[in-house]
């Protein structure tokens, strides 16, 4: 997951844990490496872990997760996805566990569908 010069994270601060995850919203169909993310931001996986929490009350992988179904959800809803090509274009490679996740997440599958 390359980061563009513009969203590069320098330093730990906060602008740092925010360009992660703006990184992450911009690619969330693609797989997220905590190795490269934390090597980016000069800090230890615990250490990015620790601070994307601190700041977005969720670990990066939770966050990363929660952003996709989101998408997913949003597709399913207004886009008229299937759910297998929802899953798909967010990233999931699993059909059965995204389903699975994805009522824990966001509720029963009923309110997807248009009202």
């Amino acid at each position: 997951m390359p980061l563009s010069r513009r969203s590069k994270p320098r330093g730990k601060g906060p602008k740092a844990i925010c360009a992660i995850r703006n990184q992450l919203i911009q690619n969330f169909a693609a797989p997220a490496s905590l190795k490269k993310l934390a090597a980016s931001t000069h800090m230890s996986e615990s250490k990015l872990n620790r601070s994307f929490k601190q700041v977005f009350g969720h670990s990066l992988g939770s966050y990363h997760q929660k952003s996709r179904i989101y998408r997913a959800a949003e597709l399913i809803r207004y886009r008229h996805y299937f759910v297998t090509a929802a899953a798909f274009t967010v990233g999931f490679s699993n059909v059965s566990h995204f389903s699975r996740i994805l009522p824990d997440i966001r509720g029963k599958p009923k309110i997807f569908s248009a009202e």
